[in-house]
């Protein structure tokens, strides 16, 4: 019975820990995307429209 109680706590503290780091990635990605873009005169709407166009050409 432990045991079980013990696995099911390690896996909710992982699961925690990926959506924490998920979290900070995407928090670091944003920040990188707009010093792009403002290193590169757009706004980061801009960017991200230039982005998913260019991902949606490259698909098709």
């Amino acid at each position: 019975m432990w045991i079980t109680k013990f696995i099911v706590e390690n896996m909710t503290e992982n699961k925690k820990t990926k959506v924490k780091t998920t979290i900070l990635i995407d928090k670091t990605l944003k920040k990188l995307a707009r010093v792009f873009a403002i290193q590169n005169d757009m706004t980061f709407g801009e960017l991200v429209e230039k982005a998913l166009e260019e991902k949606l050409v490259t698909d098709s």
